[in-house]
């Protein structure tokens, strides 16, 4: 429920692997000129905190959280459709289109969020449906939302699997995406 807050969705970090071993880094986000006519404010710098590192383990496999996660999106589509709720079932909905999709950012706003080439298919399905679906944030965002008795425990508890499937996903999306540049 904090993701909608500055601070509130954890700190990420990236690890960036080579022969030594692995580099950590963090980003820190600020605004920049708020006044930019693309919209786009935020700036970020990166510092180094950790450096040659043991080699990282991917984790699970895109093709497994792929599945879990259309398998989440299902559940919290009904879920939203049941409550009559169609903005927010669109956006589920839009994100299981991104995991069968052949050009999955094509479907979503932030279609440059990486190179041309550099993101294999699993890599663009995951990174593009974690996108569509992320519905966590401040007011007027899905986690504004308050039920009574069971439906609201069924909400929290598909609300909590979608935000860690997605928080995996875009971890995995990145992970699988070490193609070298053309």
């Amino acid at each position: 429920m904090s993701a909608g807050f500055v601070g509130g969705g954890g700190e990420w970090s990236m690890l960036v692997q080579g022969k030594k071993g692995s580099d950590c880094w963090r980003a820190h986000w600020s605004v920049g000129n708020r006044e930019a006519l693309d919209r786009r404010i935020w700036q970020v710098q990166y510092s180094l905190v950790a450096e040659n590192q043991p080699p990282f383990a991917n984790g699970r496999l895109a093709s497994t959280v792929i599945e879990d996660l259309g398998a989440a999106l299902n559940g919290i589509e009904s879920f939203a459709r049941e409550q009559a709720n169609d903005e927010f079932a669109n956006a589920f909905q839009l994100a299981q289109k991104c995991l069968a999709s052949d050009d999955p950012l094509s479907l979503v706003y932030h279609k440059d969020i990486a190179p041309r080439g550099a993101l294999d298919l699993s890599a663009a399905r995951l990174l593009a449906a974690a996108q569509a679906a992320w519905v966590f944030g401040g007011m007027g965002s899905w986690n504004d939302l308050c039920f009574e008795g069971d439906t609201q425990k069924h909400y929290e508890q598909c609300s909590d699997r979608l935000f860690v499937l997605l928080n995996e996903s875009i971890c995995v999306g990145v992970n699988e995406s070490g193609n070298p540049l053309p």
